[in-house]
């Protein structure tokens, strides 16, 4: 099944509609959040079409001045929220081993 599908992407590649199937809320703004701090974003938002579908509706606009289009941007957010991901994997991690190591000294 594809979880990814492009609805509408204009000519020169500034207007973008993305179908993303099995994702919600979670990765929609999430996503939404990261995409918009891109100084080459004019506007990006999502939608849920219907609280029981799993699926996101994104649509990305980007400037036409500064040259890079919203399916650059979309990956280039995705890219941007793993990396973020793997920041907060890491320092959970070690703040549990910390935490971990304390509770032994105690017992």
């Amino acid at each position: 099944m594809v979880k990814l599908k492009v609805l509408r992407n204009e000519e020169d590649g500034h207007c973008l509609t993305l179908e993303m199937m099995d994702e919600d809320h979670t990765l929609g703004n999430a996503l939404r959040y990261i995409i918009m701090k891109n100084e080459c974003v004019k506007f990006c938002g999502y939608s849920i079409p219907h609280p029981t579908e799993r699926k996101v509706i994104m649509q990305i606009q980007t400037h036409a001045s500064k040259g890079t289009t919203g399916l650059q941007v979309f990956e280039q957010g995705l890219q941007d929220l793993l990396s973020i991901s793997q920041v907060i994997k890491h320092k959970f991690n070690e703040a549990l081993d910390e935490y971990d190591s304390m509770v032994k000294i105690d017992n």
